[in-house]
């Protein structure tokens, strides 16, 4: 029996920064869309820079580097938190359907 193929979950970055110090849902950074309408699953959050902020998980800071994983229902238990000094940060969000 052939097996469907199924589109993608794409998130797109906001326009947005994050001030100094401050404490962002991870939420309000990127948007989801996917081509066949297939509802969210799971986000993958990565800090791929050391030195500045951070991702969080239920308000604890996760290190440079790590792989954070958690379910569309957990989204809301993630946050960002920009760094001590401006600068720029890069970061990655993957979207599962």
């Amino acid at each position: 029996m052939p097996v469907g193929v199924t589109a993608v979950a794409t998130p797109t970055a906001a326009s947005q920064g994050v001030a100094i110090g401050a404490t962002v849902a991870a939420s309000t950074l990127f948007g989801t869309s996917d081509a066949d309408g297939d509802a969210v699953v799971a986000y993958r959050f990565v800090d791929t820079s050391a030195g500045g902020g951070q991702w969080r998980v239920n308000g604890t800071g996760q290190a440079a580097n790590a792989t954070i994983e958690v379910t569309a229902a957990n989204l809301g238990t993630v946050s960002y938190a920009g760094g001590s000094i401006a600068g720029t940060e890069t970061v990655s969000v993957s979207a599962f359907d």
